[in-house]
């Protein structure tokens, strides 16, 4: 990936090393569709390669699943959301630092939090966009779901029940010690799934034709026909190349037709994002793969 800059220096010096963290890494923030509570059904179409390649790295939930249970030697990581990708950059480079800014931001919160909230949200859509504030935000909006309008402005509303929901330094760490010496990318899929060869690419993409747009801009369904094109392109390149996605028959017929070698297999997820728990329930995945 040599045209492609890194974002941080993806080395660390006087931070924790793994060996002493006793947490185990997981999601540090909550992304609309994360793959957490799939992992143990998604493990099994992922095959063992040296290299790991995740082009939406969300949440960052399989990332995490795949360092714990087979330590890829070169993992990279990427997502077109500037601000996301600089959240995990500040993860692995100064976990500490950004927990303690995180956490001033936190006291100022607990003495008003509604008021304070909305004064946080005005600031980061118009003034500062800093990691800290990134992470404190994620921890008192609704739902832990980050939301932006039309024009990428952050509109999650307020977390009624939140109090101090700041994700704990020992995961922080936990983090940084996963994402030692990961390539942190923020590029567009195609330009950094046409740098890979060799590799296993997971690919979790927004999901095609969902209601609500968590991101300004959202995921069309000519960029879902890009993504398609881009992974047909990688498995040819020696990749293996896994997508999970929504099970709705546009996916099905899109996959077959500018995936066509790829094989679709169906999952069920649990859905929790409803307001109303009575209405949470699961509901089929399909998880596009490489044949084997």
């Amino acid at each position: 990936m040599s045209f492609l800059d890194e974002i941080g220096t993806a080395t660390r010096t006087g931070l924790t090393p793994a060996a002493k963290v006793k947490a185990h890494a997981r999601p540090f923030i909550r992304c609309m569709g994360g793959k957490w509570r799939l992992r143990e059904q998604l493990d099994g179409f992922l095959p063992r390669r040296s290299t790991y390649v995740e082009p939406f790295i969300g949440g960052g939930a399989m990332f995490f699943h795949v360092h714990a249970t087979r330590r890829p030697a070169r993992v990279v990581l990427n997502d077109v959301d500037t601000s996301l990708m600089h959240l995990y950059a500040e993860v692995r480079d100064r976990p500490k630092e950004l927990h303690a800014e995180a956490d001033a931001l936190m006291r100022r919160y607990v003495e008003a939090p509604e008021v304070t909230y909305y004064a946080l949200r005005n600031e980061w859509n118009w003034r500062s966009r800093s990691p800290a504030l990134n992470l404190m935000l994620r921890a008192t909006c609704f739902n832990g779901l980050w939301r932006e309008n039309a024009d990428g402005k952050m509109n999650s509303p307020w977390r009624r029940d939140a109090k101090n929901n700041l994700v704990t330094l020992e995961r922080l760490l936990a983090c940084s010690a996963a994402l030692a010496g990961v390539s942190l990318l923020n590029a567009s899929f195609e330009d950094v799934m046409q740098e890979t060869a060799d590799a296993l690419v997971y690919c979790d993409p927004p999901y095609v034709d969902a209601e609500t747009k968590y991101v300004a801009g959202g995921f069309s369904l000519d960029r879902f026909i890009d993504l398609l094109k881009a992974c047909a392109e990688a498995e040819a390149r020696g990749c293996f190349v896994v997508m999970s996605n929504h099970d709705r028959p546009v996916v099905r017929d899109l996959v077959g037709v500018y995936w066509p070698t790829a094989v679709v297999s169906t999952i069920m997820a649990p859905r929790s994002i409803n307001s109303d728990g009575t209405r949470r329930q699961k509901v089929p995945e399909v998880v596009v793969c490489s044949p084997r």
